[in-house]
């Protein structure tokens, strides 16, 4: 059975001002890694604090092999509240660009498998058959 290697990846957590405590590096990383259920190309993710003004800005950069760079901001009182936010941002964009490589694969290509025949030999009328049948 050939099951594929899970890819490396990495997680750097940084403060731009100031200084980011064990305690948050570790929940940023635990948050930062349920990425990967929505995407399974991720090789970087990192996570910038700043304290500007006393509020929270938290910036997340995810790298996708062979793919574009996903950046998400999120201003918040805690910084616990600006990860999930951000987590929630990056879950949709992550899902999106899946779903884009999805609808890119081309039917009856290199993956498609057999064309089943209908059942009793019998194809059935789609709506474009019909919409073509009634403007001849």
């Amino acid at each position: 059975m050939n099951k594929k290697q899970p890819r490396e990846l990495h997680i750097d957590v940084t403060a731009r001002h100031g200084h980011v405590s064990d305690g948050m590096r570790e929940y940023a990383v635990k948050k930062a890694e349920k990425l990967t259920r929505f995407h399974d190309r991720l090789t970087r993710i990192q996570i910038i604090t700043d304290d500007p003004k006393g509020e929270r800005e938290v910036e997340m950069i995810v790298h996708v092999d062979a793919g574009g760079t996903m950046v998400a901001k999120e201003r918040a009182g805690a910084f616990h509240e600006a990860v999930d936010l951000l987590v929630e941002k990056l879950e949709r964009q992550l899902k999106k660009d899946k779903e884009k490589l999805k609808d890119h694969k081309i039917e009856g290509g290199k993956g498609a498998g057999p064309e089943i025949p209908p059942v009793g030999g019998k194809h059935e009328e789609t709506y474009d058959d019909v919409v073509r049948r009634n403007l001849r």
